[in-house]
């Protein structure tokens, strides 16, 4: 709350089509404004699914979220802002920077896939202590290996082309 202004912001996200777009609408404080801005609590960070941390899903039928409280309060609204984030595939990424101009383009998944796993077997193993002299010289290898990491499931990737 800013004074006698409500901030109510509205997330949407989804990863079929990775995107996420964010709605922040500044309203007068109301007394439907005031009931909802005491009895929604605001949830950090992405919920998968029920019961999981997270941003609370809007139900189509919740008077104090989403559509229902909007068309309410819609005689409080003093301004709004919106905002989005599309993720775009390796695929997608690969050919805007061909676009551009970038040469000899290729995506490649995150090195952590390759590196995780065996800084965490040596850790179980109880190497770590021993090889930390050594820690730069390791990474840097890892480093190496990167044009043989496979794309993952996430959307994290490395785009790595030449400037003409």
């Amino acid at each position: 709350m800013e004074g006698d202004v409500n901030i109510y912001r509205l997330c949407h996200r989804s990863r079929a089509t990775l995107r996420e777009a964010e709605y922040e609408l500044r309203l007068r404080v109301t007394s439907l404004v005031r009931t909802a801005a005491e009895e929604v609590h605001p949830v950090p960070s992405f919920r998968a699914s029920p019961g999981e941390p997270g941003l609370r899903p809007v139900s189509p039928d919740d008077e104090l979220l989403g559509v229902p409280f909007l068309e309410k309060a819609k005689e409080a609204l003093v301004s709004a802002r919106y905002f989005e984030l599309l993720h775009r595939t390796p695929s997608q990424m690969a050919a805007l920077a061909r676009k551009v101009g970038f040469e000899e383009v290729h995506v490649y998944g995150p090195i952590a896939l390759l590196a995780g796993p065996f800084f965490l077997a040596l850790s179980e193993a109880g190497l770590l202590p021993k090889l930390a002299p050594e820690m730069d010289e390791i990474t840097r290898a890892f480093g190496t290996l990167f044009p043989f990491v496979p794309l993952g499931k996430s959307s994290v990737f490395f785009l790595v082309g030449k400037k003409p």
